[in-house]
C-alpha cells in the first residue's frame, strides 16, 4: 500500500502500530528512531496522553502521503520549468562557436569531431524520429550513428549506399530494426534529421556540417528524405511468393538490381558473393523468360514483382 511512499522501516513500524502490537508502546523518554521521525513528519502517528503511539487509519495515512507526494512533484515540475527557462536563455545569449551571425537557426561545424559530438547530442536526445542519409567516407564517418542505443520509442530510418553498408557499422548497430534500413546506389549528401533539427554534411569542411534549425529548411529536408525513402529498396527480405514463384532471396536481388545496383554492390549489401548474386539473376531471367537485365526488369514489372 505504501510502497515508494515510505521507507521499509517506517512502513513496518506503522503496520505494527496499526495492529496495536506490543512494539507500539514507546516510552516518551526513548529517543526517536529515523522510522518514527518519518511517521511523525507525515503526521501518520501521534502520542496519546499516556505516551503511547497511535497510528491514524490506513486510508487517512495513504491520503496524507499522496498529498505530500503530489506537492513534491509540483515543486519538482516548477524547478524543471525554471531549469528549461535557464537553458533557453543560455542558448540565446551564448551562441556556439560556429553559429552564423545574425541567426540562431544555422550553425557551421568546422570539423569531424564537432560533427560527431553534435550528432551524438541530437540522436541520443531525440524523442520521436531520426532520419539518416549515409554515404561512404574513407577514413571514418563522423555522421555515423552514435554507439549508444536511444529510446526504443524513437523511430529510426536510414538510407545508405552499398559502400556505406559494406563498412563495419553499416547496418549492424542497435538501430537496425525491421524496416529501418533502405538502399540506394548513390546519395548526394550526408544528412541526419533528429526531430526538428537537421545536420547536413559539408564536404569542404573536412568532416564538418551545417546544423539547421530553420523550420522551413528542416521541412524541405524532411520532404527530400521521404522522397528518397519511397525510391529506396528495403534491406529486409520481402515476403516469399506462393509456391512456384521467386524466393525471398531472389526477390531481394531483383529489387536491388531494379534500383540500379551492380552485382558487386548487391553482393556487398547482402553479405554474399558476386557469384551467388549472378546465379539468382540467371535463375530469374530463366523463370521470367528474360534475355538480359533490361528485359528482366520489364518482365518483373509486368508480373508485379517490383
Amino acid at each position: 500500500m505504501f510502497a515508494g511512499l515510505l521507507s521499509d522501516d517506517a512502513r513496518r513500524l506503522y503496520e505494527a502500530l496499526v495492529a496495536d502490537a506490543p512494539a507500539s508502546a514507546v516510552a516518551p523518554e526513548e529517543p526517536e528512531t529515523p522510522a518514527l521521525a518519518e511517521l511523525l513528519r507525515h503526521a501518520l502517528v501521534f502520542r496519546t496522553p499516556t505516551g503511547r503511539l497511535r497510528a491514524v487509519p490506513p486510508a487517512a495515512a495513504l491520503r496524507r502521503l499522496l498529498v505530500a507526494r503530489q506537492r513534491d512533484l509540483a515543486d519538482a515540475n516548477r524547478e524543471l520549468a525554471d531549469r528549461y527557462a535557464e537553458l533557453e536563455r543560455l542558448e540565446r545569449e551564448l551562441p556556439r562557436a560556429g553559429q552564423i551571425p545574425g541567426t540562431t537557426e544555422l550553425e557551421l561545424l568546422s570539423g569531424s569531431d564537432d560533427t560527431a559530438a553534435r550528432l551524438h547530442e541530437l540522436v541520443t536526445g531525440a524523442r520521436h524520429d531520426c532520419r539518416h542519409l549515409r554515404t561512404h567516407q574513407v577514413g571514418g564517418d563522423p555522421h555515423d550513428w552514435p554507439a549508444r542505443a536511444p529510446d526504443a520509442a524513437v523511430r529510426f530510418r536510414t538510407i545508405c549506399t552499398p559502400e556505406a553498408l559494406a563498412q563495419p557499422t553499416g547496418a549492424t548497430t542497435g538501430h537496425h530494426r525491421p524496416g529501418s534500413h533502405r538502399l540506394l546506389p548513390r546519395l548526394p549528401v550526408q544528412l541526419t534529421v533528429a526531430d526538428r533539427v537537421a545536420l547536413v554534411g559539408v564536404e569542404s569542411t573536412n568532416g564538418g556540417a551545417l546544423l539547421v534549425r530553420a523550420p522551413t529548411l528542416v521541412d524541405a529536408l524532411l520532404d527530400y528524405f521521404d522522397l528518397l525513402w519511397r525510391r529506396a529498396v528495403p534491406l529486409d527480405p520481402p515476403a516469399p511468393l506462393p509456391t512456384g514463384g521467386p524466393s525471398a532471396a531472389q526477390l531481394q536481388v531483383l529489387r536491388l538490381a531494379a534500383a540500379g545496383l551492380k552485382d558487386e554492390a548487391i553482393a556487398r549489401s547482402l553479405g554474399r558473393s558476386t557469384r551467388w548474386v549472378r546465379r539468382h539473376i540467371e535463375s530469374l531471367e530463366e523463370r521470367l523468360g528474360a534475355t538480359n537485365r533490361l528485359t528482366l526488369g520489364v518482365a518483373a514489372a509486368r508480373n508485379g514483382l517490383i
